[in-house]
């Protein structure tokens, strides 16, 4: 069965396609972790936000050959770009923390036996904290899922987040960009496929808005 064609002249595609690119039981869970999400962002902020499917699932003419299904989270604005400072950062990293500790207690939900180590330290204060963890959920012995956090420092896009693997399937990489707006954020996107870094690699699908 061929997997629903992209849309080449938009960067932006519907929903549907994204998760028609996969499987029927990665489709169930990505949808769980995508209702969480917006739990989560309207418990956390008033402003408009959205949350998207990114990567090589849209990026790949076969998107099975992809090795994890990439998330992005928008709508953490805390001032102009060239204005914010470290207490924006610590307060965007407690928020992005507060997730992963939300995710964690949705997977330890029905008595599964969690625990945790840690993953040792970024850099600069937030190396303090210990923030960079892995939980890992089993019933009766057997490992069910892990979650791992890195938040003591930023990824390539200007972001921080965790990656969740449930038994049997790919990892679910969850990455919450930081100080953006929802079209700031397309906005980036744009100048990212306008920068030439890779022909069709930054394609979305917008799973779930608030505006």
């Amino acid at each position: 069965m061929p997997y629903p064609a992209i849309n080449p002249s938009s960067l932006e595609q519907p929903a549907n396609l994204f998760y028609g690119r996969l499987r029927v039981e990665e489709q169930d869970k990505v949808r769980e972790i995508v209702e969480g999400l917006v739990e989560h962002m309207d418990s956390t902020t008033n402003d408009d936000y959205l949350i998207a499917g990114v990567g090589g699932i849209l990026r790949r003419p076969e998107p099975h050959t992809t090795r994890d299904i990439d998330l992005a989270v928008v709508g953490y604005k805390f001032a102009p770009l060239e204005g914010h400072n470290f207490g924006h950062v610590s307060e965007f990293t407690g928020m992005v923390n507060s997730y992963f500790e939300r995710l964690s207690n949705s997977l330890s939900f029905g008595g599964l036996e969690t625990s945790e180590v840690s993953l040792g330290k970024g850099s600069g204060p937030l190396s303090l904290l210990g923030l960079n963890r892995r939980k890992v959920f089993r019933m009766h012995g057997e490992e069910v899922a892990t979650a791992e956090a890195r938040l003591e420092s930023f990824g390539q896009y200007c972001s921080k987040g965790m990656q969740v693997r449930f038994n049997g399937l790919r990892p679910i990489d969850v990455q919450f960009s930081f100080n953006m707006t929802p079209t700031e954020w397309r906005e980036y996107q744009a100048s990212l496929e306008n920068s030439g870094r890779g022909e069709g690699q930054f394609f979305y699908s917008v799973l779930s808005h608030k505006d």
